[in-house]
């Protein structure tokens, strides 16, 4: 079963990253587990620009109960990758962030 992913109208938040040799898997391209974690800083970085953290996020701690990624492209040792962030579906019990990360080669 596919997962279809719609891209918000509007983005709260925008940072770039660049991939490093430590991001590479086997491959030789970014792997799963760094692209979790170039979304993690880019919540992060989200979050000090509001003056809030993962532990105190409005009086409550934030936690990531699932994650989607549909991958479009492969990333490279270089690629600076740009990051989107956008808020939806808040309710009283949590929301969703989506991110739309974007690469522009660096030579």
């Amino acid at each position: 079963m596919k997962v279809k992913l719609e891209i918000p109208n509007y983005f709260h938040f925008e940072t770039s990253l660049t991939i490093r040799v430590s991001d590479l898997n086997y491959g030789g391209h970014l792997g799963n587990d760094s692209f979790l974690t170039l979304v993690h800083e880019a919540r992060v970085r989200y979050l000090k620009s509001i003056n809030m953290t993962e532990r105190d996020f409005f009086g409550s701690s934030l936690i990531m109960a699932d994650s989607i990624i549909k991958y479009k492209s492969q990333g490279f040792l270089g690629d600076q990758v740009n990051i989107k962030l956008s808020i939806t579906n808040c309710s009283s019990h949590g929301f969703k962030i989506f991110y739309l990360l974007q690469k522009n080669k660096i030579d």
